[in-house]
């Protein structure tokens, strides 16, 4: 459980926000009257009934910087297996570890559902089942090295396409 302290003001300003999502939410109606009373009477115990609908699991800016650049890497990947002649389903995006990697799993998941990355997008979600870090670390210095890049541009697309070799070799 995480102590949630919280001012005179901050505790009238959510309970008014509850109020409203009482009404606008009606099928979740009764968690947020429960979340609010014990805001309204001061019950600090129960103040995680509010917290409980937020991620305490939050990622650095350098960790959300990295699945960006995985994506872009995978982006250029996949616009260069087109000219390379590399077949498609060589270059799908596998995604991160749903039980070891969840928060990158679920950044993944909300960037794409803001339909970015787009070409990566695949039929059935993005749980690798298996631990990816290592592996796109590696590929990502691998990529860096074959572009003579000393660290990420954030523009991998706006690099040379690869040749299907230099694809292998990112990929292996």
């Amino acid at each position: 459980m995480m102590k949630l302290p919280l001012t005179l003001i901050e505790r009238i300003l959510l309970a008014n926000q509850l109020r409203i999502l009482e009404k606008l939410e009606p099928e979740e109606g009764e968690t947020y009257r429960v979340a609010r009373e014990a805001i309204e009477e001061g019950y600090e115990l129960d103040y995680d009934l509010v917290a409980r609908q937020l991620s305490t699991d939050t990622m650095s800016e350098d960790e959300c910087r990295f699945v960006h650049d995985v994506l872009e890497m995978y982006r250029h990947l996949t616009f260069s297996a087109k000219r390379a002649d590399v077949p498609a389903e060589e270059i799908q995006f596998p995604g991160f570890d749903g039980n070891n990697e969840t928060k990158y799993l679920g950044y993944v998941n909300a960037l794409f559902g803001r339909n970015l990355w787009a070409e990566l997008h695949r039929q059935g979600g993005y749980d690798s089942h298996s631990p990816m870090l290592n592996r796109y670390r590696r590929m990502l210095a691998i990529q860096r090295n074959v572009l003579g890049q000393t660290q990420s541009t954030g523009t991998a697309t706006n690099s040379r396409a690869l040749t299907a070799d230099e694809i292998r070799q990112v990929l292996a």
